[in-house]
């Protein structure tokens, strides 16, 4: 049976009666809760609640659960880092969800001289609603970071001065397992994902951001949307580094 995941900003400090906000109440009536029913209440950052349904659910405007316990679960061993520039409409929200299940750690915007830059001010509320969402979806504890958007050189030399390797989506680089398998971080399995708009990267983006010192890599033969070549990088980036970016002990 699946245990339904609730999102949180705040979570009790300890056991007892606990309301869902107005927008996660929502979600409850949607999944049509009942009384005794085990749920997980979460807060991004690492804890989790165990709870069970005390009233609400189908129709419900008000939905209490009792928290029974609170768990801490540790940050992942490994940055998962997405800096990709902006899809248009719905793809962006498809690329953020594919990347938070996959395991995405953090996301910059990319600032492309073919991209397009966000066109609203609280595109960043927006894009943490929909990692929130994806987390409650693939029962993740800790949201992504979003950082502010930025070059792709600026990015690229930040997570070198970091120690993280750079990979830059690239027709004409390597293999990415081959790069992957002889690159070394600072934290183990760590690796800083670029991909760029739609037309590519221009070849003063390419020039700047591989003297950074970022590798092109390959994912393959044909031209990839970028939701996915961001989720086929972050994919490859997780199955080859799996071990090192399961959260510690």
């Amino acid at each position: 049976m699946t245990i339904h995941w609730f999102y949180s900003e705040a979570l009790p400090a300890a056991p007892g009666t606990f309301v869902l906000d107005r927008r996660e109440a929502a979600h409850a009536a949607s999944r049509r809760l009942r009384p005794h029913e085990s749920v997980r209440l979460f807060d991004g950052a690492g804890s989790v609640a165990i709870a069970t349904v005390l009233q609400g659910g189908a129709g419900s405007r008000r939905v209490a659960v009792q928290v029974e316990s609170i768990e801490h679960r540790p940050a992942p061993l490994a940055c998962l880092h997405l800096a990709s520039a902006l899809p248009t409409g719905e793809r962006l929200a498809v690329m953020l969800d594919m990347a938070t299940q996959l395991g995405m750690t953090d996301f910059t915007p990319l600032h492309c001289e073919r991209g397009r830059p966000p066109r609203r001010d609280d595109a960043a509320d927006k894009w943490r609603r929909i990692t929130i969402e994806s987390c409650k979806q693939c029962q993740r504890a800790w949201l992504p970071a979003i950082h502010a958007g930025a070059a792709p050189a600026e990015v690229a030399r930040a997570g070198v001065a970091a120690g993280i390797p750079v990979l830059l989506a690239d027709q004409r680089g390597e293999p990415m397992a081959h790069v992957i398998s002889g690159a070394s971080a600072s934290k183990p399995g760590s690796i800083l994902c670029l991909v760029g708009p739609e037309g590519g990267f221009t070849g003063a983006e390419i020039g700047a951001v591989t003297e950074a010192g970022a590798r092109p890599v390959t994912l393959g033969e044909y031209v990839l949307r970028i939701e996915t070549a961001a989720a086929a990088m972050l994919a490859i980036a997780a199955a080859l580094t799996g071990a090192s970016m399961r959260s510690s002990a």
